[in-house]
């Protein structure tokens, strides 16, 4: 079976986004939604200083209120790289801060992007770096017809329909938004994910939950991350397991 992924284009997203994409065999960043303020497109979180989270942020353009979200610019503030570094200074300690902050410069090395493009590079970078090899690619690349969808429900099953995948996987967290019936009529199997915080060693600090990717990454190796992402519990829509094949 063809297992496909429809995910907003998220900005160093916690280890469940990964965990998708690691029982994928198509991973689509849905970069035509609408862009919308406070999510985890321009943010998320890390580790801060004494314990606790903090955000880090890419700094956008302005953007009319409809705007899609590949139609938003990143702000070229020159500083704004060097802030989010230095906002890493708490894992400064942790056992693979070099190669995570090597990581980091080439996320962020893309220049007068919009934010989707942006998210993609380093979606891609991380996917590398972890050992990940399913294709990312976005919406808008795509042609497809996509004019039957009128619901936030729809969007992937269509996708799969137009692709040719049969099967459609997600975070649990939305199950509430997809009709099993509908999918079943397109023949597509409709399953879902549902990621388990892990706890790790972290010195004196105390473990915070689902923070970014790279919180993770600064404890584990690539290859342990990598694992963590197979850490998850996967049903089809009905909650019995399933495995991919």
């Amino acid at each position: 079976m063809t297992t496909l992924v429809l995910m907003q284009p998220y900005f160093m997203p916690y280890i469940g986004y990964f965990a998708l994409m690691a029982h994928a065999d198509r991973f689509v960043t849905f970069d035509t939604a609408q862009f919308i303020k406070g999510g985890w497109i321009q943010r998320n979180r890390t580790q801060k200083p004494g314990g606790g989270w903090q955000y880090v942020r890419v700094p956008l353009r302005r953007a009319p209120h409809h705007a899609a979200i590949r139609e938003v610019q990143v702000a070229e503030d020159p500083k704004w790289r060097r802030k989010l570094v230095n906002q890493l200074q708490p894992y400064r300690r942790a056992p693979h801060y070099d190669a995570v902050l090597a990581l980091v410069s080439r996320c962020l090395a893309p220049r007068d992007a919009d934010i989707a493009t942006f998210n993609l590079h380093g979606l891609r970078e991380v996917a590398a770096y972890i050992g990940l090899d399913c294709p990312i690619e976005p919406l808008s690349s795509l042609d497809l017809d996509l004019t039957e969808c009128t619901g936030p429900g729809d969007w992937g099953r269509v996708v799969c329909r137009e692709t040719g995948a049969d099967r459609y996987l997600n975070p649990v967290g939305g199950k509430a938004l997809f009709d099993p019936r509908a999918f079943a009529a397109d023949g597509v199997e409709l399953t879902f994910l549902r990621a388990h915080d892990v706890p790790f060693p972290r010195g004196s600090t105390p473990h915070e939950p689902f923070l970014s990717i790279l919180d993770v990454l600064m404890y584990r190796s690539p290859a342990e991350a990598r694992a963590l992402c197979d850490a998850v519990e996967l049903t089809d829509a009905t909650g019995a397991p399933w495995d991919r094949r």
